[in-house]
């Protein structure tokens, strides 16, 4: 029996300077982003490049990618590994680790991707899954897993940087004080956003990300401009609100295995979609924890709503 492929999309409102758009694909579901441990820990993931500037196009999720690749563990990979016959230090990378490579790995993920037309000319915006399956193409990375709990999200950040799409809320366009967000969800959504988050300060409840908006942003970190941060629990709460975080493997280790995910029970001979949806409705309008359950509940509550369940 052949595989049920179930993919639930949403675009999110244009913005120039955001271009995340939500997809949810059950492919996903078999490669979980597992923590080493489920006790939270620091992480301070050194960035070998100054911040990218994606300017007037919908590439954020290109210069998150590639912004995390030229940090920590992921630049130093490629620095160490041989990539097809380039070697990182003498050849060109089949993505270049700045804007110019950030916009190419961009329009490879809107091939990639389920969205009507591709970049160039068409600005579709893309999602966290299409640019780690380029980057898994061209041979920089080995394969890639997802967090989408802002738990596991955070879980992640301690153990590598991570890129991570989210809603982007008018209010944060904007930079506080000592490079603190301000997250106001009453500012309205302004569009989707993909960022790398590059540290994790648990004690001062802190998550620091690296924006692609060009060096007079934000504020300066590390040594690195262009940086601000979101308390633990914003990011958190941004990565649950249908957010998620892709979390690359290096090429230097072996790519993720899948694991068994639960079969979606079968409604039986004579099942209607009303009596299918009563069954259903208890589970799908739970929180969950588990990301399996929580993106199988996701898939039932807009399949409820196709079918005319929910508002």
């Amino acid at each position: 029996m052949s595989e049920v492929i179930t993919i639930v999309q949403e675009r999110l409102p244009y913005h120039p300077r955001l271009g995340r758009n939500i997809r949810v694909d059950s492919r996903s579901l078999a490669f979980p982003y597992q923590p080493v441990s489920q006790i939270q820990t620091d992480g301070d993931w050194k960035r070998h490049v100054g911040p990218f500037d994606q300017g007037e196009v919908g590439s954020c999720t290109g210069n998150a990618a590639i912004g995390c690749m030229a940090t920590g563990l992921y630049f130093e990979s490629l620095a160490n590994f041989q990539v097809g016959f380039l070697r990182f230090k003498n050849n060109p990378l089949p993505f270049s680790l700045d804007e110019a490579g950030a916009v190419a790995c961009y329009e490879a993920a809107t091939v990639l991707d389920s969205y009507p037309g591709t970049y160039p000319p068409n600005d579709t915006g893309s999602d966290g899954t299409a640019v780690a399956q380029a980057l898994k193409n061209s041979g920089m990375i080995s394969g890639y897993t997802h967090a989408t709990t802002g738990k596991d999200a955070a879980l992640a950040l301690g153990e590598g940087p991570v890129i991570a799409g989210m809603k982007w809320f008018n209010s944060m366009f904007e930079v506080g004080e000592g490079g603190r967000m301000t997250v106001d969800r009453n500012s309205g959504v302004a569009g989707g956003h993909e960022i790398v988050f590059d540290k994790i300060d648990a004690g001062a409840g802190q998550a620091w990300f690296t924006q692609s908006w060009g060096a007079s942003w934000g504020v300066e970190r590390d040594g690195v401009p262009g940086r601000a941060w979101f308390t633990l629990d914003d990011f958190k709460a941004l990565v649950d609100d249908q957010g998620d975080a892709t979390v690359f493997v290096p090429i230097s280790a072996p790519a993720p295995a899948p694991v068994p995910v639960p079969p979606t029970p079968s409604p039986g001979p004579g099942c209607d979609d009303r009596t299918l949806w009563q069954a259903l409705e208890h589970f799908a309008g739970e929180r969950h924890v588990v990301p399996e359950y929580k993106n199988l509940a996701r898939l039932g509550l807009s399949w409820g709503a196709g079918k005319g369940f929910t508002k």
